[in-house]
């Protein structure tokens, strides 16, 4: 969405630069001096301004709106995790295991167990050290 907002700012640009600038609605005036206006040219004019005005605020609005859009995108489900190479470095930190039990673990980050998997949130996950990882770092992203 974010290309096709710039495309059409710059269509829009050109179609409107174009019309202001390169578009002639003047006609020979035959057997007068000089040249007159023509009324259909000048209404062709007139729509080719208007339409490079609409296509760059749309594009604006598009480009505004995938901007938007990134911003509030929330970070991909994650449905079953299976052991990952950031697991284990976060493990140690994440996760104390001899200080704190996986009862209070969950009661802590507000984890509960479903079908044998972990469950934070709308996420599923087969460990609970990923899942507390998870919680921590939405945590800290509030």
């Amino acid at each position: 969405m974010k290309t096709a907002g710039m495309l059409m700012w710059i269509i829009g640009v050109a179609l409107f630069g174009y019309a202001a600038l390169f578009f002639d609605p003047s006609v020979d005036a035959y057997g007068l001096s000089g040249r007159v206006a023509n009324l259909a040219l000048l209404q062709q004019q007139e729509l080719i301004a208007m339409a490079g005005a609409a296509l760059f605020l749309a594009g604006i609005i598009f480009h505004a709106a995938s901007d938007l859009a990134e911003a509030l995108k929330p970070a991909a489900p994650v449905t079953t995790v299976a052991a990952s190479p950031l697991t284990s470095d976060i493990l140690p930190t994440a996760v104390a295991r001899d200080e704190t039990s996986d009862a209070e673990l969950m009661a802590q980050h507000g984890i509960t167990t479903e079908g044998g998997q972990y469950v934070f949130g709308q996420y599923r996950y087969d460990r609970l050290a990923d899942a507390v990882a998870y919680a921590k770092r939405a945590a800290e992203a509030r």
